[in-house]
Order: C-alpha cells, then sequence, then structure tokens
C-alpha cells in the first residue's frame, strides 16, 4: 500500500517507503509548518493507539 502512495504523490523512485519513515516525514513537514508540539503529539498517540 505504501509503495502505492508513494507513486501516487510522485515520491523518489529507488527509495525504499515504511510506515516509520513516512510518519517520521511527515512530523518534519508539519514541524517546519509552525505545528504547535501538543498538535503533533496528539496525532501520534491517537495513531498509535489506532481503533479500540
Amino acid at each position: 500500500m505504501l509503495k502505492t502512495m508513494a507513486v501516487a504523490a510522485k515520491l523518489p523512485e529507488g527509495k525504499r517507503y515504511t510506515n516509520h519513515s513516512a510518519r517520521k516525514h511527515l512530523v518534519q513537514k508539519l514541524r517546519g509548518h509552525d505545528v504547535p508540539p501538543t498538535a503533533l503529539w496528539l496525532l501520534l498517540v491517537i495513531r498509535m493507539l489506532g481503533p479500540s
């Protein structure tokens, strides 16, 4: 699924994309756009907890 998403997002080919690398990239981009740390924390914690 990540491979399909990488192609759709026109990411550079030849790299191996994983859930961890995608999440890390997302956090870096959000930090670069001055998203508050509390919002990032909530986003990551909710994602880690997943559906009950």
